[in-house]
């Protein structure tokens, strides 16, 4: 193959050519001055990283993690992460309605039809993820964004559930390591199929303290009939230095969504009319006709303190609140979901530099509990008619682990984690007939991870690790649409297995993963 490519004249200067402006445009990277870019500025090696909480380079960590930039996510659409995440290699993002979204990290999502499940979410260290297993990840906008870190495959040994992976997202306030400017920015856009997005942001701060404010409303009609979309959101993030050793930070934040489903076409319909919607069937009506929609009004608020107790020993230390108001109406039924849930996270760090050996450890649990309500309708176009069933989910969640890093002479690095699982849910059913009582208890669970790294050189890492993961049944796939409970579901369990190489050549400015 290489031998018939390089005899052809043509693909031979062209393939020159590519290599001098691949070359070129390396070499203007650095006329550029921005620490957080993967594509500007410093190198891709030199970005510092929380995954695992060990706060490292990129290009030192011993896993398979990817890193998207604020200055990334700006160079594709200004109104969803979707083109974003999909350029990351083994992350793929359908935005399935106009407000409706699905992740899939190496094949996670295979028993998901629809929302963010078997991944694990954190917004500013703030778990996204509800106690259920489902993420509300279209209750940001895209202006909520500041940086996100991927990381791909089990992390049960420091995040609990998902065999899919985490997700670390960092709202822009704190994705900055100085205090906000004093400013106030207007922004007006607008594009095709009555794409219209305003956002207004102003921040304020000083001496390390930093407030934001944040006003977004996007609006669009759809390439689709019945495919319309409204988000308007607001939050407030604040990051107070109390003193040289304790730091508070604090977020706000509350999202009115409204999306039209337009649902599925078969092929032929397709070809027919591939703008249409959903049309009605021998027992269904048609989505427009049923006024199938989401309408979603979410509220999360969280804190989190940051305590230096001398050099070597610091704590940080999560509490937040959530409430979720979910409307349906589909072709099927009329359903109100009312999901509140709140929950904490605690991590101790201790580090021992020794006269050879660096070490570091971490001990911390992480706990969750949701009260979920659940009603469905008759749906009588777009509006609810008979009562069906009335149905209430309490679930709890904990986890609690500890990790340890030793830095060895000679470029040798060893992570051990291990952590304990609980999960419980209580389904009770209140309408139709007697109330009845389901209880499931999954049995405790260690999940492991090990990962052993050996830097060659400045420029080179070889790395081996392994890690366990599980992941149980969301509530969503307990009682789908269909309103049976399915009592005899598991939770997915396996073992990963990973061998890799990270390395930088033309002085750090093209950097790999294997």
């Amino acid at each position: 193959m290489i031998n018939l490519f390089l005899s052809n004249k043509r693909h031979l200067l062209l393939f020159i050519l590519l290599f001098c402006l691949i070359k070129q445009a390396l070499s203007q990277t650095t006329e550029y001055n921005d620490k957080d870019s993967v594509f500007f500025g410093k190198s891709l090696s030199e970005i510092v990283i929380s995954a695992f909480n060990q706060n490292k380079k990129l290009s030192d960590q011993s896993a398979a993690i990817s890193y998207i930039s604020s200055q990334n996510l700006n160079r594709y659409s200004p109104t969803n992460i979707a083109s974003a995440m999909n350029a990351i290699p083994g992350v793929h993002m359908d935005l399935r309605s106009p407000g409706s979204m699905r992740i899939n990290i190496r094949g996670s999502s295979l028993r998901a039809p629809f929302g963010v499940r078997n991944v694990k979410i954190y917004y500013n260290g703030i778990p996204l993820t509800d106690p259920g297993g489902n993420t509300y990840l279209n209750q940001l906008s895209f202006d909520d964004y500041g940086a996100i870190q991927i990381i791909k495959g089990p992390s049960g040994s420091l995040y609990g559930a998902g065999t899919g992976g985490v997700m670390l997202i960092k709202g822009p306030l704190f994705s900055q390591s100085s205090s906000p400017t004093n400013k106030i920015t207007l922004q007006i856009g607008g594009g095709s199929f009555g794409l219209k997005k305003r956002n207004a942001h102003v921040s304020w701060g000083k001496n390390g303290n930093g407030n934001t404010l944040r006003f977004s409303d996007l609006r669009k009609d759809g390439y689709r009939n019945h495919s319309s979309m409204k988000r308007q959101t607001a939050s407030y993030n604040t990051r107070l230095k109390l003193s040289s050793k304790e730091e508070i930070n604090a977020f706000f934040h509350y999202t009115n969504l409204f999306y039209q489903t337009p649902g599925a076409l078969t092929k032929k319909q397709y070809k027919q009319h591939p703008k249409a919607s959903r049309p009605a069937s021998s027992s269904q009506p048609s989505a427009e006709e049923s006024k199938a929609a989401v309408y979603q009004k979410a509220f999360l608020t969280g804190i989190k303190h940051i305590y230096h107790f001398n050099s070597n020993l610091k704590n940080t230390t999560v509490l937040y609140g959530a409430y979720t108001d979910f409307t349906n109406p589909t072709t099927r039924n009329y359903e109100l979901r009312k999901e509140p849930h709140f929950g904490g996270r605690t991590i101790f760090q201790f580090q021992h530099d020794g006269a050879h050996i660096l070490s570091k450890y971490w001990v911390g649990a992480e706990i969750q509990q949701g009260y979920f309500s659940q009603k469905d309708f008759g749906n009588n176009s777009g509006e609810p008619d008979t009562l069906q069933l009335i149905n209430r989910t309490n679930q709890f969640n904990s986890l609690i682990f500890a990790q340890a890093e030793w830095a060895f002479p000679h470029g040798w690095d060893l992570t051990t984690a291990l952590s304990l699982n609980h999960q419980s849910l209580t389904f009770t059913k209140l309408y139709p007939r007697v109330a009845t009582t389901f209880e499931k208890t999954y049995p405790l669970i260690a999940l492991p991870r090990m990962a052993l790294s050996k830097k060659i050189n400045p420029h080179l890492l070889f790395y081996f690790n392994v890690s366990k993961g599980f992941s149980p049944p969301t509530v969503a796939e307990l009682l789908p649409s269909t309103n049976i409970l399915n009592k005899n579901l598991h939770a997915e369990k396996g073992i990963n297995y990973e061998l890799g190489s990270k390395g930088t050549f033309l002085h750090q400015q093209l950097y790999y993963e294997a």
